[in-house]
């Protein structure tokens, strides 16, 4: 797996672990070859046994070998000392990423989730993340712990630092049309891709869909 690659324009796919394993890894497979700006394993194990996650990252990290898909684990920064995540997606600004750096001891990518509070963006800038990611843009069910972001957030946003944007939560290829208005870097997904009847051309769908 490489670990030091940027995050590119387009579609970011996030991951639920809990999702039946043969299902995800069918999912997965037939979208191995599309040109994905990064993949996010969400932190949702609470039905998961240490080997059954451990089951997940190997999978994932199988199916994407030697792809160019920076592939990141969502808040569980402890996963990086002993698998090779390109980075980590905080969903709160972490209290010590000076230590959380020094116990991993390798570079990584990080992304944080904002909502309508704007105030940890200019830390994200301090401390040179790669991306930030607005949750959510429309009611979703993948995404209900998440407030519903005002687009005008997401405008003061851009205004106030240039790190690239990716928007979440219920965005499908027929409501991206209402983000006409948003300068964003492209857009996370769960399952509008992985519940898919074909995957493949719903992943190409959003595709043409972000902003070029």
């Amino acid at each position: 797996m490489i670990t030091d690659l940027k995050i590119k324009k387009g579609v970011y796919l996030v991951i639920d672990p809990a999702m039946d394993m043969h299902k995800r890894n069918v999912q997965l497979t037939k979208i191995r070859d599309a040109k994905l700006s990064a993949i996010q394993i969400w932190d949702n194990f609470t039905s998961l046994s240490s080997h059954q996650i451990n089951d997940v990252f190997q999978s994932v990290f199988d199916i994407f070998k030697e792809k160019e898909i920076p592939i990141f684990i969502n808040n569980q920064w402890q996963y990086l000392m002993e698998y090779p995540f390109s980075g980590i997606h905080f969903d709160l600004f972490p209290n010590d990423l000076e230590g959380i750096s020094e116990k991993v001891g390798r570079s990584f990518l990080k992304g944080l989730t904002l909502n309508n509070d704007l105030s940890m963006v200019s830390k994200a800038k301090e401390n040179q993340f790669d991306y930030l990611s607005f949750c959510s843009l429309f009611p979703s069910s993948t995404s209900n712990s998440c407030e519903v972001v005002h687009f005008d957030t997401v405008k003061k946003c851009r205004e106030i630092t240039d790190i690239p944007i990716f928007l979440a939560g219920g965005i499908t290829p027929q409501n991206m049309a209402l983000m006409e208005e948003l300068d964003y870097h492209g857009v996370a997904v769960v399952s509008g891709i992985m519940e898919a009847e074909n995957p493949l051309a719903q992943l190409e769908k959003y595709m043409t869909k972000v902003k070029s």
